[in-house]
């Protein structure tokens, strides 16, 4: 088959996920750009599309399925990032002779595309690329301002119902240097104004490699006097109570958004002990306390699953107790779903409609208590950064929404006139 050169072939990417899935396909647009392949933003126009994937979820799955399927009828397809990490074979059988690209073999997306157009099946998976070794990896950044960095991949739990791990592994931490180094180029020489720290848990980082979180951090803050704003991402709770003392000395730094991601999935401490969770309850109501202690503003969302097989009633409402004590800023609750090769699977499944009606009654209550939160902020002045028109963050990485008042990148003091239970807003 005669091909036309790489610079007249088109590729659309399309991903899912997490912020570090952000990450990989802002690689692979770099990648397939070094290699001289035009990025198209419709499959119309494309001789070949990727799918970057994520495996959480198993609606997000069904809904990536669909889409594959749709695009796999018209032109060649390559699924890369955590669905064919975790489940090749799956696919393979779902999407005879399909091309395959895991998380860890993104350098090798250019062979996957000469393979695919040629007719061929490529399917790399092996671990080959680290997350330091991403580092040094092309990029084109899907926000200018952003600087995405994956400070190590995969953890060190057993949930007994996530199917990540089959993806992401074991814990692989970067080193603290090359960190520092990749965000003070970013920040000093790109325009970068935002960097966001990423990993399945931020707060065991550097265990492999006798680091820590806050060693990273102390090298970041003290690697550019130039401003930017660092976002910490998700850590478990008990992690953060090891490191509670330095972190909160190192939020002193205006650099650091008064945030924090604590996913706690559930009030029940028999429900945590089922789940393999290697914390309680107590730990993520004493970690708030003391952020909140701290600041009283301080931003603290976490992640609830609500409707695992062996969640009582007593269970749910101690989880109702403990979002009504910890007023966290949001919460992200997912029904539970049973995912592949994991025991939650195994068990008998509550019916759909008490789950939907778990489900339905927790986020009315998360509404409500954000909204209180949110409206504490109404006729008081923030500091914003506008990361995208019309959209900012305040130091607290609160939304505004400022209008097209300002340009993306600029550093304003506002006063907040009105809020609900997302956002808040300079004008009301």
């Amino acid at each position: 088959m005669n091909k036309p050169p790489a610079e007249q072939i088109k590729v659309y990417l399309e991903h899912y996920g997490c912020t570090a899935n952000r990450l990989d396909s802002e690689i692979l647009a770099g990648l397939l750009e070094q290699a001289g392949y035009q990025l198209v933003s419709s499959p119309k126009e494309a001789n070949v599309a990727i799918i970057n994937t994520c495996i959480v979820k198993g609606p997000t799955q069904r809904k990536m399925e669909r889409r594959i399927r749709e695009l796999y009828s018209r032109l060649p397809v390559i699924v890369a990032g955590c669905f064919p990490q975790a489940l090749k074979e799956y696919l393979i059988e779902k999407f005879p002779g399909i091309s395959l690209v895991g998380c860890y073999s993104l350098h090798r997306i250019a062979e996957a595309v000469e393979a695919a157009l040629s007719g061929r099946q490529c399917v790399f998976t092996d671990i080959e690329v680290t997350a330091e070794e991403k580092l040094a990896l092309p990029k084109c950044r899907f926000n200018p301002l952003v600087e995405i960095v994956v400070i190590a991949d995969g953890c060190i739990g057993a949930c007994d119902y996530c199917v990540v791990k089959l993806a992401r592994g074991w814990l692989k931490s970067a080193s603290k240097e090359k960190i520092a180094k990749r965000i003070k180029h970013a920040v000093e020489k790109e325009g970068v104004k935002e960097v966001f720290l990423t990993a399945q848990d931020t707060g065991i980082y550097g265990l492999d490699i006798n680091s820590s979180l806050v060693e990273l951090l102390k090298e970041i803050l003290s690697s550019t006097n130039k401003f930017f704003k660092l976002r910490i991402g998700m850590m478990n709770p008990r992690a953060f109570m090891l490191l509670q003392e330095e972190l909160l000395e190192l939020f002193e730094d205006e650099r650091l958004y008064r945030f924090l991601h604590l996913p706690v999935q559930t009030g029940s401490n028999r429900l945590l002990q089922i789940m393999n969770r290697l914390y309680r309850a107590e730990e993520f109501l004493e970690a708030v306390k003391a952020v909140r202690e701290f600041d009283k503003f301080f931003t603290v969302i976490t992640d609830i699953i609500v409707g695992h097989p062996l969640e009582t009633e007593e269970d749910y409402q101690q989880t109702l107790e403990l979002v009504k004590e910890a007023e966290p800023d949001n919460v992200f609750v997912s029904r539970f779903e049973p995912r592949p090769w994991t025991r939650a699977a195994e068990y008998r499944q509550l019916p759909g409609w008490l789950v939907k009606r778990r489900s339905r009654e927790l986020v009315r209550l998360v509404h409500e208590l954000a909204r209180k939160r949110n409206e504490q902020w109404i006729g008081k002045k923030t500091r914003i950064l506008v990361d995208k028109e019309p959209d900012a963050r305040n130091d607290y990485y609160k939304i505004v929404v400022t209008g097209d008042k300002f340009a993306p990148g600029e550093v304003k003091e506002v006063v907040i006139r009105g809020a609900d239970h997302q956002q808040l807003y300079i004008n009301s």
